[in-house]
């Protein structure tokens, strides 16, 4: 902890005021708690503290306003791949290689796969010439030399894996490169994937080996990127993430002064060696960034190409306990294994897109049947929508399509969809309307966990559900990029769905948003907490707002306690007020089911729209919608977790409440507006003039449990689309992705088109002037 207070006592930029400083309020306000919570989770704590300071020093980097990420200007092909995996810990390529080369061209060419990420290593390496041994029955074989042989002639790119630390054969580590759990230079063996393997450790002789195997790969093979499983922080080390081997202890010991502690059981550390565990935390985590850089620099002294690595998951995007924040930034692209559900894929794609990160999501999930067909339209779908929010469709278990011809349909139909309609996805990114700001921290005590939990996730997830579901043009946010004006400013609202902390310069840049003429929906205790995880007194937004936070008296508190239950409301409503212009059609007259929240009391300026009320008679408890102005934008606050609620329930009036409160705080309502069911879900996307409205059709049930598999999906009939024509534009062009009779016309500034059916996708592309 201590070295960590040093590092933010000794930033140059903290003596000189400004907005660094304001930056690091964050920082060193949160010293208070984490100190008590090290003993508990150093490293969680640690790494979360070490962001923060990168975080400082990212956001003190000056850098252009409009500039793109590299992967959206020399790298564009990243955005929209379509992508085969030939992975080294199943068939063919495990336990035995089975591959045909030729025939895995054939059938990517066949169904418009144009990108095949193919093994270089899994528990055994598979390219000859390296230090590694490879798989015992390689013999003369390169398998990436046969891939690049089939594949490019027929314009397929290649993308060599290369395992990036972890763990591979436990036959096959040389112990000199192992990662040593202890003192004594033990190696810890344990059973995945189909074999018994152990963990490298980068401060060994590996680091050398794996700089050799990359230059062997950009200097002797015809490769259009590099993809990396995975720049991970202690990557199958063990708790307390400590390795022993002589590079770490020399090497710590070097750059600190300290040994490194060790004791048998964890819970015996004393807190100086506690303290000492969280140096070598952040001493390790630089050292995996020096690598990084390093091979990064050894791969662009030779080719421009990309490099691609596995994130695994959108919450890792700013998790230090997974890998160091400036990896992500200067990678080209990052590959997601979420693939849970619809809402996960575009709710955590989005998420990246809107940060300027390229991303390869799975388009299946996991399973343990690779030599066997068992996806149809589920995967199918999950494709149409990776590219319908700006990623790229990946496939894990691809090789099945060349045993079995007559499961490609699905997956072909896709991809082929796109591979004809290329230059209406080229360089398309997601129209900016609704940002809902990406949470999963709560402050200690604030989540609440019954039969109707509420909780941060709960709350972003439902907000993001909320807007997808109602045809709301809607993308995910990172918290930090709330300070930065310039990024905020694409956009018409923002959505934050019980974030209860936000920093110094994150209200100023929310601030600014509002004053320009932004829109801002808050819900539940948004603001409501401090860096320390304490409750404050009143919400740090509530002067935007025209709220404060109340203390109940003993009459509400007993109002309250008999209209809450199980974690949510037990006839508990909110009702609409007479003559308020927020909600319409019968919500502006009935009852609305309503859940937990916060009471609150009305500054001067805020409007209230609708009340919190009792089953019985509808009697007021306390304001529950309350709106009102601040410089040219509008503000509305929701005091009520009704986007947890929905989150679980999927009740209608929850997300039409929710839709209805952000168009009207949006300075010019809703882009568009989709007559079809909360199951056909939409995006637009844009570039320049062009707009396409993706809309996929994924219709039945599908919310009971994730990585749900489907082989029926019934038409969704009568779609109509009204888009409203940007000012001074007129439509020159519209057109289907998926041929079919269609009827559209132009009326009073809105562009109507209907479609008599959508079977499982439809784009509508839309030329301005």
């Amino acid at each position: 902890m201590n070295y960590l207070e040093n590092l933010v006592d000794n930033l140059p930029q903290a003596r000189q005021g400004g907005k660094t400083c304001q930056r690091l309020e964050l920082v060193t306000c949160s010293f208070v708690t984490c100190r008590d919570m090290f003993r508990r989770s150093p490293m969680l704590w640690s790494h979360r503290l070490a962001f923060w300071l990168a975080v400082v020093v990212l956001s003190s980097v000056p850098r252009a306003a409009a500039a793109e990420p590299r992967a959206a200007n020399e790298f564009e092909w990243l955005r929209h791949a379509r992508i085969f995996i030939l992975d080294a810990y199943a068939y063919p390529l495990a336990p035995k290689i089975e591959l045909d080369a030729t025939k895995l061209a054939e059938t990517m060419a066949d169904m418009h796969a144009n990108t095949l990420r193919v093994a270089t290593s899994g528990n055994y390496w598979l390219i000859p010439g390296t230090q590694f041994a490879t798989a015992h029955d390689l013999g003369g074989r390169d398998i990436l030399a046969e891939c690049i042989a089939a594949c490019k002639p027929r314009g397929i790119r290649i993308v060599p894996y290369v395992r990036t630390g972890g763990g591979v054969a436990a036959e096959i580590v040389n112990p000199d490169w192992a990662y040593r759990g202890s003192p004594h230079g033990k190696i810890r063996v344990w059973w995945d994937l189909g074999s018994q393997r152990s963990a490298f450790c980068w401060n060994t002789g590996y680091r050398q080996a794996f700089y050799d195997l990359i230059e062997k790969l950009v200097t002797q093979y015809d490769i259009d990127g590099i993809y990396f499983d995975a720049w991970k922080i202690f990557y199958r080390f063990q708790h307390p993430k400590v390795c022993y081997c002589e590079g770490c202890v020399t090497g710590f010991k070097k750059a600190t002064g300290l040994d490194l502690p060790y004791r048998q059981n964890s819970r015996q550390y004393t807190d100086a060696e506690w303290k000492t565990i969280e140096r070598y935390h952040d001493w390790y985590l630089e050292e995996l960034l020096a690598v990084f850089r390093e091979t990064k620099r050894r791969i662009r002294a030779h080719k421009n190409i990309p490099l691609i690595f596995n994130l695994n998951h959108a919450r890792h995007i700013r998790n230090t306990s997974f890998t160091h924040p400036r990896i992500v930034e200067e990678s080209d692209a990052f590959l997601y294994e979420m693939s849970n559900s619809m809402l996960q894929r575009a709710e955590g794609t989005s998420l990246a897109v809107s940060h300027g990160l390229a991303v390869w999501p799975y388009s299946d999930a996991y399973h343990g049947y690779p030599r066997i067909p068992v996806y149809e339209y589920g995967q199918q779908q999950h494709i149409y929508a990776t590219i319908a929010f700006g990623g790229s469709p990946t496939l894990y278990h691809s090789y099945v399509f060349v045993d079995y011809p007559a499961a490609r349909g699905p997956v072909r139909e896709a991809f082929g969809t796109f591979a004809r309609n290329a230059e209406w996805v080229k360089g398309f990114r997601p129209e900016p309307f609704c940002a809902v700001v990406w949470n999963d921290e709560d402050p200690p005590g604030h989540a609440h966990k019954s039969l109707w939990d509420t909780n941060a996730r709960l709350c972003t997830t439902g907000a993001f559900a909320a807007c997808l579901d109602q045809h709301v043009q809607v993308t995910s946010l990172l918290k930090e990029d709330l300070a930065k004006p310039e990024l905020l400013s694409r956009y018409q609202v923002l959505y934050l769905p019980d974030i209860c902390y936000l920093s110094a310069s994150q209200l100023e840049g929310i601030k600014q948003f509002v004053a320009a003429g932004g829109g801002l929906v808050l819900t539940y205790a948004t603001s409501l907490y401090d860096s320390t995880g304490k409750r404050r007194a009143d919400f740090a937004l509530g002067t935007l707002a025209n709220v404060r936070s109340i203390k109940p008296d003993s009459e509400l508190r007993d109002k309250m306690a008999a209209t809450l239950a199980m974690g949510s409301g037990w006839d508990l409503y909110l009702k609409a007020r007479p003559k308020q212009n927020v909600l319409h059609g019968p919500l502006a007259r009935d009852l609305i089911p309503g859940a937990v929240y916060e009471p609150i009391a009305v500054t001067a300026g805020g409007t209230v729209a609708a009340d919190i009320v009792m089953g019985t008679d509808s009697a007021p408890l306390c304001p529950g919608l309350v709106v009102s102005r601040y410089g040219k934008g509008t503000v509305a606050y929701i005091p009520a977790a009704l986007d947890a609620m929905y989150r679980q329930s999927r009740i209608r009036q929850f997300a039409e409440f929710l839709r209805d409160v952000v168009s009207h705080v949006s300075p010019n309502g809703v882009p568009y507006e989709v007559d079809g069911p909360a199951t056909l879900v939409v995006n637009m996307m844009r570039r320049g003039n062009r707009r396409v409205l993706h809309m996929i059709n994924w219709t039945g049930c599908k919310y009971e449990s994730p990585r749900q598999n489907a082989y029926y999906i019934p038409p969704i009939e009568n779609v109509v689309l009204r888009y409203k024509i940007p000012r001074g534009k007129r439509v020159t062009h519209v057109g289907l992705f998926v041929s079919m009779d269609y009827s559209h016309r132009v009326e009073k500034g809105v562009l109507y088109v209907t479609l008599p059916r959508i079977d499982k996708y439809q784009g509508i592309a839309i030329e301005l002037e």
